[in-house]
């Protein structure tokens, strides 16, 4: 069954779906990784190593944690394009970021 986050968010782990305002966001195997680790640990800051060790899967290359920076501007950027008030990643300057579901 979906886990539903909150009434304008859901994340399907079995189907590897989200779904924003009823809408189907395309997304990427990493990026569903990245949002279904955003939304199990809402108001938690996550530093980009920790969100690295939540992207990767024991058989993925060396990332440079700075792609966690390219991963959340795209999650950004496809949840904005269905709403454009979308702002539910927070950046914490010299920390990393934080889902705030009370934002969506």
């Amino acid at each position: 069954p979906a886990a539903v986050i909150h009434d304008l968010l859901s994340v399907d782990p079995l189907r590897l779906e989200v779904r924003y305002r009823g809408e189907r966001v395309d997304l990427t195997v990493t990026e569903f990784r990245l949002i279904e680790g955003f939304v199990k640990r809402p108001e938690h800051v996550l530093s980009r190593t920790r969100l690295l060790e939540i992207m990767r899967d024991d058989f993925d290359s060396f990332v440079d944690d700075r792609m966690v920076d390219s991963y959340v501007r795209r999650l950004r950027r496809k949840l904005g394009e269905i709403h454009a008030s979308f702002a539910a990643i927070e950046t914490v300057v010299g920390a990393g970021y934080r889902w705030r579901a009370d934002a969506l």
